[in-house]
């Protein structure tokens, strides 16, 4: 006669497939990169914060303004466009700075990504909040600065950028979680 298992029997186990784990840091790698080009897109635009009334339209970005008016648009820079408030000047600053620090990171991200090496997570959520902080007030600040019937809203770039961040942050800590799954 046989000892019986003193446990029950099992179905058989199949062990995770190794494509599945290179695909999940192929694919957040390539979110990353995407985190990084919206950011990019994001700040390169002027249509961070818009504004239009009747024909005419105002469009506000980190490196400069247009201004449309019976279909014939003026490009400013910042040096032009009069008195500005200084918070607006310098978390502008602040928004240029950790913009770009969020694109760079979130490409040395994917980099680790692509090897199946982990980043340090809180530089990447460091950088990502300055940057979500400065593209937040720099749209709130402006809105705050409409008068009656010509108040801005956010634009397609802060759509852009802030989305862009989001999703940086969001793929960065899938990848510490499935990393740390691994170990």
């Amino acid at each position: 006669m046989q000892p019986t298992p003193s446990y029950p029997p099992q179905p058989h186990a199949y062990p995770p497939p190794a494509a599945a784990a290179s695909n999940t840091h192929v694919i957040g790698g390539a979110l990353l990169l995407l985190s990084a080009l919206l950011v990019s897109m994001g700040l390169v635009t002027k249509s961070f914060v818009s504004a239009s009334h009747g024909d005419s339209h105002v469009d506000i970005g980190y490196l400069g303004a247009q201004a449309c008016e019976d279909g014939h648009c003026r490009s400013f820079d910042w040096d032009e466009l009069g008195d500005v408030k200084s918070d607006i000047k310098a978390v502008r600053w602040i928004g240029l700075l950790g913009g770009v620090g969020a694109i760079g990171v979130s490409i040395v991200a994917a980099i680790f990504a692509f090897q199946r090496k982990q980043f340090p997570g809180a530089v990447l959520h460091a950088v990502l909040g300055v940057a979500a902080f400065a593209f937040m007030y720099f749209a709130i600040r402006w809105i705050g600065e409409g008068k009656g019937d010509f108040t801005p809203l956010p634009g397609l770039s802060f759509a852009l950028a802030f989305s862009g961040v989001i999703l940086g942050s969001v793929m960065q800590a899938t990848l510490l979680r499935n990393l740390a799954g691994r170990r």
